[in-house]
């Protein structure tokens, strides 16, 4: 059984605010525009104000020794979003793994990674990722 957690609110909400103070206005791909409505430049390219966007991700197998796993922005990028996913195996649960913190990774006042932490039960696969864009 596969148990999946993210922060999906936040990643869009992430999105949104660095689309916006980039100068941009936030568009979404489901979203239809009224008949005989022209979209503006900022609508046509709703990636305005966000550069060098990634997602970076890693799995571990996490066990009695292993409940954390940490992945950092590459350097000059920020973290705005990220999440994990739980797998099970033979000799874990997934449902019973306990996840204590699921949070970015700061530094100096920005979010520069992302933690994925807890009480595994058995073994389980656990994979983090971070959502980072240029810092500027």
């Amino acid at each position: 059984m596969q148990l999946f957690r993210s922060r999906t609110g936040a990643v869009v909400a992430g999105a949104a605010v660095l689309v916006l103070a980039g100068g941009g206005t936030a568009a979404f791909a489901d979203r239809e525009d009224p008949p005989g409505h022209d979209k503006s430049p900022a609508l046509k390219d709703s990636s305005a104000g966000v550069t060098g966007y990634e997602v970076t991700n890693a799995e571990e197998r996490w066990d009695e020794d292993t409940s954390e796993t940490v992945i950092m922005c590459a350097d000059g990028k920020v973290a705005f979003g990220g999440g994990y996913e739980i797998d099970g195996t033979a000799n874990g649960s997934a449902t019973g793994t306990e996840i204590t913190d699921d949070a970015p990774v700061y530094a100096d006042g920005a979010a520069i990674g992302w933690r994925t932490a807890g009480v595994p039960d058995g073994d389980v696969n656990v994979k983090t990722w971070v959502i980072c864009a240029d810092a500027e």
